[in-house]
């Protein structure tokens, strides 16, 4: 479960050299908070599970990378951004929940208290 995903996060110090974020106002998502999103899509997918693979979760990761083999040949999309209006402090995961009054909302994908913001800013030292 979530506990055993990686727990890594997506910081400033482990991007690639001139490498930036897609919206740059926002704060990078953990490794941790990916990898939990992936297994919600994974578990929305109805796929094949071979006997040459160990189990059906192995399989649905299987199916995500000949997915992501297969849009990795697309045309390229330069206005492609990700979607959110707030975001998590925490885990970094985006969301277009609706944050009444400005009120900070509990984060879905990590369980944090009011994690959800509007318009998490960087700090100018990141």
């Amino acid at each position: 479960a979530a506990s055993s995903l990686p727990s890594s996060h997506g910081s400033v110090g482990s991007r690639r050299a001139g490498a930036h974020l897609a919206l740059g106002h926002f704060l990078p998502t953990t490794s941790k908070a990916k990898a939990i999103t992936v297994i919600e899509i994974m578990q929305q997918w109805n796929f094949d599970v071979v006997s040459q693979v160990c189990c059906p979760f192995h399989a649905a990761v299987h199916d995500v990378r000949k997915c992501c083999d297969k849009m990795r040949r697309l045309r390229c999309k330069r206005n492609f951004l990700p979607q959110g209006l707030v975001q998590c402090k925490s885990c970094g995961i985006l969301s277009n929940n609706d944050v009444d009054d400005g009120s900070p909302a509990d984060c879905e994908t990590c369980g944090q208290k009011e994690g959800l913001s509007v318009y998490p800013r960087r700090s100018a030292a990141v």
